[in-house]
This record gives C-alpha cells, structure tokens and sequence, in this order.
C-alpha cells in the first residue's frame, strides 16, 4: 500500500510540474517545434537530382540542336555542370545551352584535331534556372555541314508545390 501511496505523490508532482511548464511555455513555441517535423525541405539539393544525354547529328546544316523534354509541371529545374563533345569536318562557331528565352555561351572549348575531323570537348560548371513547361536545348553552330554532338546535363528538380 505504501508503494502505491508514493506512485500517486510522484504522479500528482509530474502533473503539478507539466502544468508549471505549459504555463511559462507558449503555444506558438510548441507549435513551431511540432510544425518543424511536418515541413517539407524543397532546397534540399539531393531531393530530386536531374541529369539527361542530348544527342544530335546533322549532315545537311550548319550545325544541330538537341532539345530536352519540358520541365514537369510544378517543378523548377536548376542546372548545375553540362559537358560534352562536338565532331565535325570544319571548325566549330559556338556551343551553347538555350532554355526560356536565355542562351548560355561557353567557353574553355578545347580543340583536338585530326586527320579528318575537328574534335572538341567542354566542361562547364552552370547555375541557371528553367522554369514549368520550358525546354533545355543545346545548340551547335559549325562551319560545315556535319556535324555530331553529344551533352550530358545535371542539376536537380526544385518541388513547388508547397
């Protein structure tokens, strides 16, 4: 019985103590604490990576694109690192990645010819952002007519729907 008596002091002191505390504590601070586990991190830059091969051949132009599939609706795309390489019989104009009205030049464009073929590679490092419904394509201008690429783009798909 004397155990029993003790179990129902140190409850009554538990409930006694929670009630001190609610009452110096607000209720915004505790619902802060509850509404910070139930939030949905969306900058989180792992949460949906991004990446695509663009290929393209042209025999007839001077140049080709490679144009990527739209971003999804309620999705914001951040593209951070393209690289690639272009072969063609004649020197290369320009490379460039296009989305939303922007095109994004790049330089360090290196250049290894042979016998038959203008050979180059490029690596950049990019920050830029294509809204929902645009398209990412890539453009190759060359000086003669054939002419093939081929890109690998990464980033990472932004969730808006919060």
């Amino acid at each position: 019985m004397n155990k029993f008596k003790n179990y129902l002091w140190m409850a009554a002191g538990l409930m006694i103590l929670v009630a001190v505390v609610s009452a110096f504590v607000p209720s915004s601070a505790l619902a802060q604490i509850v509404k910070a586990a139930l939030v949905k991190n969306v900058d989180e830059r792992g949460r949906t990576p991004f990446s695509i091969d663009l290929h393209c051949e042209n025999h007839s132009g001077n140049g080709c694109i490679a144009p990527a599939p739209s971003v999804p609706a309620g999705k914001r795309l951040v593209l951070e690192h393209i690289t690639g390489y272009e072969q063609s019989r004649g020197p290369l104009n320009f490379v460039s990645i296009s989305f939303g009205g922007h095109s994004l030049l790049f330089d360090g464009i290196v250049n290894r010819n042979d016998l038959f073929f203008y050979n180059y590679t490029f690596n950049a490092s990019i920050l830029a952002y294509v809204e929902a419904g645009q398209q990412v394509s890539l453009s190759v201008n060359t000086n003669t007519p054939d002419c093939n690429v081929s890109a690998y783009i990464s980033g990472y798909l932004v969730d808006l729907t919060i």
